[in-house]
């Protein structure tokens, strides 16, 4: 990894960060042996796509004599970091294509779509300031719009049988507050849907719309995020 831009660490600690939870379901049994195949396939295209970048600004700041053919072009140090798009059967898209994502996105104006990490949104949990990063445990959370009760209901049967499902709701479908009323439609959920987010923060589904029977609808979606289990 060339040093410029810093990117080497930070890199090693996403790898860590995608891979720990995988191997700890996979252990415990509460996740198919298949799930850390997905590791690969998550993180490499990542990881080329760093040490392009961080190459290109060794070419621009240090060494600018070195041939500049095929140069990536610079992309935001945060995007980088923070910004990644992952594309892996440990991601479920809706009547959305994966083959049009970019690798990464502007965390700052993020899309709330599979394969991206969460934006962090402060909200309140009985009384008390959350994080949408702190609503994984050390499963799987759903995370249902304020009409979203169908959604939290099935959850609840499903975590009821050991799977590893943490369930949140805006009120009233549930306990979390949204003061500034901005993250259903900051994550592309809207009232009546849900997601389901990974322990490691990144978005592995998400509807805007009702099902009618969502019990159904999430065993359908949890049953390849967790390989068979």
């Amino acid at each position: 990894m060339p040093p410029t831009g810093g990117f080497g660490g930070n890199t090693g600690i996403a790898d860590a960060h995608t891979h720990v939870w995988k191997l700890s379901m996979v252990l415990a049994g509460t996740a198919g042996p298949a799930l850390l195949d997905s590791y690969e396939t998550e993180r490499k295209p990542q990881c080329e796509l760093i040490v392009e970048q961080a190459y290109a600004r060794y070419i621009k700041r240090v060494d600018p004599s070195l041939p500049t053919t095929n140069l990536a072009p610079l992309l935001g140090d945060v995007a980088i970091e923070l910004g990644s798009v992952y594309c892996s059967e440990a991601i479920l898209d809706e009547n959305e294509r994966r083959d049009d994502a970019a690798p990464v996105e502007d965390p700052q104006n993020p899309s709330g779509r599979p394969g991206t990490r969460m934006p962090h949104i402060t909200l309140q949990l009985n009384g008390a300031s959350c994080s949408t990063l702190d609503l994984p445990d050390n499963g799987f959370a759903l995370l249902a719009g304020a009409d979203g009760l169908h959604w939290v209901e099935a959850a609840h049967s499903l975590a009821a049988a050991e799977l590893p499902l943490t369930v949140h709701g805006i009120a009233p479908a549930g306990a979390l507050v949204d003061a500034d009323g901005r993250l259903e439609e900051k994550v592309g959920i809207g009232v009546r849907g849900a997601l389901l987010l990974r322990p490691d923060g990144v978005i592995a589904w998400r509807t805007a719309r009702a099902h009618p029977d969502p019990l159904v609808r999430l065993r359908d979606v949890m049953t390849p995020l967790t390989f068979g289990r």
